[in-house]
């Protein structure tokens, strides 16, 4: 529930994970005075705020949940509202400047640093350009990745600081760095007309919006999955799975589940996204498992993916099932290999993979896990089968749980008759018998 008093904007606790975020989304420079709103994802308005400057760039909620405004062009200032006590702060530095458009100026935020972009204009010389971090407990500024200019920026769930490239040469091309230590870590193009905005995933997908009104999304490898429609606006990504560009809410496959306030808005989720530091399990298919009684021993899932942004390594993974198990019919199978172990456990219905493996020998060994039924008459009940995986980095380094349902469809087997191979023999007006005749119905 919102938890807005008075003037002020509310934020959806963190550790509510169930509840999908609200949403806060920056109104254009033509409105006067701009104002930055707070949206339930329904698309009810609950509050506004007005930045000091009145020339809001991008927006964003630091861990402890204070509101980030990236806010001026030629002399911005990052401005912070404290929700806690409904008041603003401000602070500034050496050379930080945007140019005059819209959708120029990026930022994050992660622990207690802020990032912001750093254009040069024609009034500057290098090194004023690149990206600032502000220290927002002891007043601290760097600059980092000099020499370049960026129009946005995102923190993604993976853990890692995204910036993508603006005005000098540097097309649309995603440039990728950590974020403790600030080293340069690699770049990504994405071939989309005029990039507005960046966002990634847990799982490393990035999510990229352009002023053709529309938000591509790419694997980690830079493969376009899907593109969508979308309003001509920036893009975020969502712990709980959603996406906001523009004003549509989605999820993660770019499925459109309502719409939010105008589509020329910046936009961020309310809830302060902290990036998901474990395993990531996605992409198992939506639909059933179709399994006739009879079948061979089949894959429980073909397409499911396992992502680690933090580990090179699996130990371990757990299959099992969540319900409509029955005992005696239903199996969970393996092939060891890959220096991959497995163990089914027939009375808990538990099948444990154990041994360190590459993630991507993880996922190979998660898409051969079979399922069979072995009764002549199954139960049709439908089985769903859990999946997780550990990279024994630490103790709580478990994925989330994915999960595929299984649709078991019994077959009517015709009944059958045995008769002896020996012919009865017998003498005239003597009743023959005839022994040894089996009739059977498996079902």
């Amino acid at each position: 529930m919102p938890l807005l008093r008075r003037s002020r904007l509310s934020l959806i606790r963190l550790e509510d994970r169930t509840v999908p975020a609200n949403i806060l989304q920056v109104e254009p420079i033509w409105i006067s005075p701009p104002h930055v709103n707070e949206f339930t994802p329904d698309g009810t308005l609950v509050g506004q705020i007005t930045p000091l400057l009145n020339d809001p760039r991008d927006v964003v909620v630091s861990p402890n949940g204070d509101i980030q405004v990236f806010d001026g062009t030629f002399s911005p200032q990052l401005e912070t509202y404290h929700p806690a006590t409904g008041t603003w702060s401000s602070r500034t530095t050496t050379g930080w400047s945007t140019v005059n458009n819209l959708s120029y100026g990026g930022i994050a935020a992660y622990g207690d640093y802020v990032f912001v972009t750093d254009m040069q204009t024609a009034y500057e010389t290098p090194p004023f350009n690149g990206i600032i971090r502000f220290n927002m407990v002891d007043g601290s500024v760097d600059r980092f990745a000099t020499g370049h200019d960026f129009i946005a920026m995102a923190l993604g769930l993976d853990g890692y600081l995204y910036a993508m490239g603006g005005q000098t040469g540097m097309g649309n091309n995603i440039y990728k760095y950590d974020v403790n230590t600030m080293a340069f870590l690699g770049t990504f193009l994405a071939p989309v007309l005029d990039g507005r905005g960046v966002a990634v995933g847990a799982n490393g997908d990035y999510y990229v919006s352009d002023w053709g009104n529309t938000v591509n999304r790419y694997d980690s490898a830079g493969n376009l999955i899907r593109s969508q429609n979308a309003g001509n606006g920036a893009v975020d990504v969502s712990t709980d799975g959603q996406i906001i560009s523009g004003n549509l809410l989605m999820d993660l496959d770019l499925n459109i589940l309502g719409t939010v306030g105008d589509g020329n808005y910046h936009a961020s989720f309310a809830t302060p996204q902290i990036p998901i530091l474990t395993p990531v399990l996605t992409h198992v298919e939506s639909s059933p498992l179709m399994y006739a009684e009879g079948d061979p021993a089949t894959p429980v899932s073909s397409a499911i993916e396992v992502s680690d942004a933090h580990s090179a390594t699996i130990a371990g993974a757990t299959i099992s099932f969540t319900q409509g198990f029955t005992s005696g019919e239903d199996v969970l199978g393996f092939v060891n290999g890959n220096g991959i172990s497995g163990n089914y456990n027939a009375a808990t219905a538990i099948l444990t993979l154990s041994g360190v493996a590459s993630v991507a020998d993880y996922q190979a060994a998660l898409r051969s896990v079979t399922y069979a039924n072995t009764s002549d008459d199954p139960s049709n009940a439908t089985r769903t089968i859990r999946f997780q995986v550990d990279d024994g980095a630490a103790s709580n380094n478990i994925s989330n749980v994915i999960a595929r349902d299984i649709d078991v469809t019994p077959v009517n087997d015709a009944p059958s008759i045995a008769v002896p191979s020996d012919s009865p023999t017998g003498t005239q007006d003597t009743p023959i018998v005839v022994a040894g005749i089996q009739a059977a119905d498996v079902d």
